[in-house]
Formats: C-alpha cells, sequence, structure tokens
C-alpha cells in the first residue's frame, strides 16, 4: 500500500532534472502506475509531462493497459488529465491579434472546468453556477477556445478528450444563451414517471452537434443511445458514458 512517504518520494525522484518520466524501455512509469493502480502518481507524473500514446513492446498505451486490468481510476484520471499550460497558450497575443483569444484571467476557471472528472450537463451548469461564473459573461471566446482545444485533441486522436471540449462549449453556450437557473430547471424536470426527458434530448443533440462524425467514440455513444430508453434521474442511466 502507498504511503504519504512513497508520494513524497515520488516527487522527488520527478523533481530531479537526471529522472525522465519516459524511459525508452518497453514500459513506462506511467504504464507502471496505472497497472498498479497509484492514480496519485500517475496524476504527479501527468504533470512532470508523461507522455499517454506511447505504446509498450505489445503496442499498448498506459489507458488500454489499465482498462484491460480493471484500473478504470487511473485510466480517468489519464482521460481527464489536462494541463493548465495548454490554456496559458492562448491568453497570450498571437501574430496580428490584438487581443489574446482567452482572457487570462479566466484560464485558471476553465482549467479547472475542463479538470472535471465528469462531464455530466447538470453538474458542469452547477459548476458554472458556483465556481466559474465569469466564463459566461466571457462565453464567446471560452466556447472558441473549447473548440480549438477539440480540433487540436482530434488531431492528436485524443477522443475523448476531443469530446469533452465539445460536450463543455455546448454546457457553456446554453447556459449563456438561456440563463443557468432556467436550463438546471429544464434538465432537472422529471415525467410523473421520473422519466428526464429534456435531459436526453439535451444529450443527444449535444451528440448531433459534434462534428467529427468519424469518430468511434461519438459512433458508440449514439449506438448506446439508440438502445436506450430515455434517462432516468434516479437511476442516471447513461451516466457513465459522460464521464
Amino acid at each position: 500500500m502507498k504511503t504519504d512517504a512513497d508520494i513524497a518520494e515520488v516527487v522527488k525522484l520527478l523533481s530531479s532534472a537526471k529522472f525522465s518520466v519516459d524511459e525508452p524501455d518497453k514500459y513506462t512509469a506511467l504504464m507502471f502506475a496505472t497497472i498498479a493502480g497509484h492514480k496519485e502518481v500517475v496524476w504527479l507524473l501527468l504533470e512532470n509531462g508523461a507522455k499517454t500514446n506511447v505504446v509498450n513492446g505489445v503496442n499498448k498505451t498506459a489507458v488500454q493497459l489499465g482498462s484491460f486490468v480493471g484500473q478504470h481510476e487511473c485510466v480517468r484520471v489519464i482521460n481527464n488529465h489536462f494541463s493548465i499550460s495548454q490554456l496559458e497558450y492562448y491568453t497570450t497575443i498571437k501574430g496580428l491579434e490584438k487581443v489574446p483569444k482567452l482572457d487570462p484571467a479566466n484560464a485558471a476557471p476553465l482549467h479547472g472546468l475542463i479538470s472535471m472528472h465528469t462531464i455530466h450537463p447538470v453538474k458542469v451548469t452547477l459548476s458554472l453556477r458556483s465556481s466559474c461564473p465569469q466564463l459566461l459573461a466571457a462565453q464567446s471566446s471560452v466556447c472558441r477556445v473549447l473548440q480549438l482545444l477539440r480540433e487540436k485533441m482530434e488531431k492528436e486522436e485524443k477522443e475523448p478528450q476531443a469530446l469533452k471540449m465539445h460536450c463543455l462549449s455546448f454546457v457553456v453556450e446554453r447556459c449563456a444563451k438561456n440563463g443557468v437557473d432556467a436550463l438546471l430547471k429544464l434538465l432537472l424536470h422529471c415525467r410523473e414517471d421520473g422519466v428526464a426527458e429534456s435531459l436526453d434530448r439535451f444529450l443527444r443533440q449535444c451528440l448531433q452537434e459534434y462534428p467529427n462524425l468519424r469518430s468511434q467514440l461519438l459512433r458508440e455513444m449514439v449506438a448506446t443511445l439508440a438502445k436506450t430508453p430515455p434517462v432516468s434521474q434516479s437511476s442516471y442511466q447513461l451516466i457513465g458514458t459522460w464521464k
């Protein structure tokens, strides 16, 4: 069992200029940490530059290895990891721009939103209301940056992250357009039998507007939705596909 001392030792190693998180070997440190289920170490490795697309001798990434052995928490950490440095790129003026694409003051709040381990529309909307309402005031630039990140993730073949950026942009746009409280009321409304038709329609519309129709993940989610009855708030069906 890992202890605080173990984590401290990892931090010490990562702080060493002589240590690389991606040694040229068949298995990387990220792969070992993922297989072992050490999600704190996985996060530290990612924060220190560990690459997620490296493959081992049988052409498997850390995510694929973690999924195979059932370390889903570690897989979720990898899939949801997003360094704030990726946002800071958009906070500086580039080329002929007169202003940056993203106000530097919005980088930290947006990073917090992106780092959430769920993209359930209700949870994202609640987070926008309680933790980062300023993002709604800058909805146009925030959504633009999220879409640029989506395009970047698609080029890097990171489908879960790309779809996540699209979903976050979709929720931010709807919150700014309809108002947070009005959207929450809509999403939480249920029929007498407990079926949340509005939430179901919201999920389907979000997927319908995803630009990359060739995405394998999108096709899998559409197929799942096609086989699944409207969402019940009590059972939270389909929420797993939005994590």
